[in-house]
């Protein structure tokens, strides 16, 4: 919706100017307490591996056994017939984005926490078209109703391989971000034309 889409830029944009001008300088030397979150091991695994597992597999349950879950992917679907079913079409979306920013903040946590430094309005800029590729990557429809969790971790692990094999390679960041582009509207394409051509 333009709407929602202008009010989450306009948001953003205004957030990441009160960052800059509360800590106009980068934040560094957290402390030990907080260097676990990104740099301890559970059970011989790190630890944000872990996290990003329990949260995953937190979501896919939410989605695949509850009725809020199901409640999701009706809306999408169909967002009046949904209403008519007696689904809140105001309070599922609202929460969902409650969640997606608790999401983000654990995100940011993590990798301010392996970094031990943080620059105030710049640091995750630009992770917002690569969280939207991954995505549509993995198979979430533009209009919703559709995809998994598992899709999106696959999502997630292509781009990761991507933007890791083309370090090894010494590809300059231009390309780098040329193939993130492709990446980003080949998702778009699958996203717009998969459901259309399974009909």
């Amino acid at each position: 919706m333009p709407g929602v889409e202008g009010s989450e830029a306009a948001t953003d944009g205004c957030s990441r100017h009160v960052e800059l001008v509360a800590f106009p300088l980068p934040l560094s030397s957290f402390g030990s307490g907080f260097a676990w979150l990104g740099g301890s091991r559970i059970a011989g695994i790190d630890a944000p591996v872990v996290i990003a597992v329990l949260v995953l597999v937190a979501g896919a349950l939410f989605l695949a056994l509850t009725p809020a879950g199901r409640h999701v992917f009706a809306i999408g679907v169909n967002r009046e017939a949904a209403y008519l079913s007696g689904i809140n079409i105001l309070r599922t979306p609202f929460a969902l984005f409650v969640v997606t920013g608790v999401a983000a903040a654990l995100a940011g946590a993590i990798k301010a926490s392996v970094l031990d430094s943080v620059v105030a309005g710049t640091s995750g800029a630009g992770f917002e078209l690569t969280v939207l590729t991954a995505v549509l990557l993995g198979g979430v429809a533009l209009t919703g109703g559709s995809g998994s969790v598992f899709g999106v971790l696959l999502g997630v692990l292509f781009l990761g391989c991507l933007q890791n094999g083309l370090t090894l390679l010494s590809v300059p960041t231009f390309w780098q971000q040329m193939a993130q582009g492709t990446a980003l509207v080949a998702g778009a394409a699958l996203a717009y034309f998969g459901p259309r051509l399974t009909r």
